[in-house]
């Protein structure tokens, strides 16, 4: 089972990055990394072996969708998303589609962030327990 608690950031704001860095460690979880782009945090995720990563979607969505997406199928993994107020369904839809499991709005509070990873993490454990051959303890 994954370590949760050590988290990647993908960030590409110098100041966003710290407020999620600073919200993150405020809840007791582990910044392992941050990534500004999406070479290092596609090497970050293969290297560091992150719990739950937290990414930032901005303009141009594309990209990041992919980076999303190629994470998803590549090292599965708590994801959740940072939003602008001002996004679209159809940007919520295309995300989960990616891989997201949750997300939360900017400006992030340290309580809306973890209600969010604990719902991703939440999410992936029932996505993992309903593979075929795996056997859940309680």
């Amino acid at each position: 089972m994954s370590d949760y608690s050590r988290v990647l950031i993908v960030e590409r704001n110098a100041l966003m990055e710290k407020m999620v860095r600073w919200a993150v460690e405020k809840l007791e979880f582990q910044v392992v990394g941050i990534a500004a782009n999406e070479h290092n945090a596609l090497r970050m995720v293969r290297v560091l072996q992150p719990g739950a990563i937290i990414m930032d979607l901005e303009p141009p969505y594309a990209d990041d969708l992919a980076l999303l997406q190629h994470i998803n199928q590549t090292h599965p993994v708590p994801i959740v998303v940072i939003l602008r107020a001002d996004y679209t369904e159809d940007l919520l839809n295309q995300a989960k589609s990616a891989g997201a499991l949750a997300y939360t709005l900017k400006p992030v509070s340290t309580q809306e962030l973890l209600c969010a990873l604990v719902a991703a993490i939440d999410r992936f454990e029932t996505l993992v327990m309903s593979q075929p051959g795996v056997v859940g303890i309680h």
